[in-house]
């Protein structure tokens, strides 16, 4: 699955060291989160490039991106810079996109 922001197929780069690993794309560097597990990597991968999230709704829409800065997940616009922060999990964060999504429509 290409990414969405640039349409660049990921990579899954693996840290010898800790048999830790993640999907990321080399042109725009959005990616999943950090995994044991090949599978999950893939899976989280998949989470933030799914072409069905709703974009922001700022005049230049874009899909969101998913980061994460001192072990916490958040979320982001970079057409408005629009963002929030502090959730645990991916998924967490990707519900909180789709609350706000949700509430800005309103």
């Amino acid at each position: 699955m290409a990414c969405i922001h640039c349409g660049t197929a990921p990579v899954l780069r693996r840290d010898t060291a800790t048999a830790r690993m993640l999907m990321i794309c080399p042109e725009c560097k959005a990616r999943g989160d950090v995994a044991l597990h090949e599978a999950r990597a893939r899976i989280s991968w998949e989470i933030v490039n799914d072409d069905t999230l709703p974009r922001h709704g700022c005049r230049n829409g874009t899909y969101p991106r998913f980061v994460q800065a001192s072990g916490a997940w958040g979320y982001g616009c970079k057409a408005c810079g629009f963002a929030a922060t502090g959730y645990a999990t991916l998924e967490g964060a990707v519900a909180g996109w789709m609350r706000e999504s949700r509430s800005s429509k309103t």
